[in-house]
């Protein structure tokens, strides 16, 4: 791959870094003033879970950019994990946007979820980006439902999945 792919690459991977800081925002948003504490408590743990696992995706795209575009087969459970821990967070987040809704009879709706969706979007993106080096097994960090709409998105993705799955990747 030319350099320009995989610092582009490598972009996309750190631009998960921008989501947690948008996150981190979302604690000043004039609508949660009342309830500052509340929400640093919804968003603090996705906020971690990203900052974390992004450290190791950049680690780890690093490495491969240094093998020439190939991975070290004992890394696939490292990527695996940190997408997990990242998913996680997100399954977190939402219960804990749903117990808060109930605990103050109010929608079932926060500031910082338009940014957890594109969040969501993003890391399937850097999924689909990683399929292309690695042959991650993403049933173990996703669910089929986010699975199939990552498809959707990520066209090749598919391609690329049963690619894996026939082990001519």
């Amino acid at each position: 791959m030319p350099v320009q792919g995989y610092k582009d690459t490598y972009e996309d991977i750190i631009r998960l870094y921008d989501f947690a800081e948008e996150l981190i925002e979302s604690v000043d948003d004039s609508r949660v003033e009342k309830n500052k504490e509340e929400q640093l408590a919804i968003v603090n743990g996705l906020i971690e879970a990203i900052e974390e696992s992004t450290d190791i995706l950049a680690e780890e795209f690093c490495e491969i950019i240094e093998n020439n575009g190939k991975p070290k087969t004992k890394k696939k459970g490292k990527l695996e994990s940190a997408f997990r821990k990242m998913f996680v967070a997100i399954d977190a987040y939402k219960e804990a946007v749903e117990q808060s809704a109930i605990k103050l009879k109010g929608d079932i709706m926060n500031v910082a979820d338009p940014i957890v969706q594109k969040l969501t979007q993003h890391i399937e993106h850097v999924v689909a980006l990683f399929l292309e080096y690695v042959a991650i097994s993403v049933d173990l960090f996703m669910h089929k439902t986010q699975i199939e709409e990552m498809k959707k998105r990520e066209r090749h993705v598919a391609d690329l999945l049963h690619k894996h799955a026939m082990g001519q990747a």
